[in-house]
């Protein structure tokens, strides 16, 4: 190798480790929103307690997109009041990439 090449070899390791790693995955939404997050982001220590603490608490169906409009406002303006985020879908996004930059660094050791 000449003075002006790069030694690029110990990537190529870790690229085929990154493409190891699968597309998608279930995640349990205590491990998604794990203690360590709930305390860095929101006023609660778990997503249990988040979720039981919402104005809509009763109503909360299995699938949080599936929430009528007006119910979504509440949500929105629950997490907004209570956490570093202004709705579900930003509080979600960081959660999820957390998720990946944890799984990235497992996976290839870094």
């Amino acid at each position: 190798m000449s003075g002006n090449e790069i030694d690029t070899s110990g990537f190529d390791k870790q690229i085929r480790k990154a493409k190891a790693l699968p597309d998608k995955e279930q995640v349990p939404l205590d491990e998604l929103f794990d203690r360590r997050f709930m305390i860095r982001y929101t006023d609660f220590t778990a997503i249990d307690k988040f979720f039981s603490a919402s104005p809509i608490a009763e109503k909360m169906p299995t699938d949080i997109d599936k929430l009528p409009e007006e119910d979504a406002k509440k949500f929105d303006q629950f997490v907004s009041e209570r956490t570093r985020f202004s709705n579900w879908e930003e509080m979600m996004a960081k959660a999820v990439k957390e998720r990946i930059r944890i799984r990235a660094q497992n996976n290839l050791n870094l």
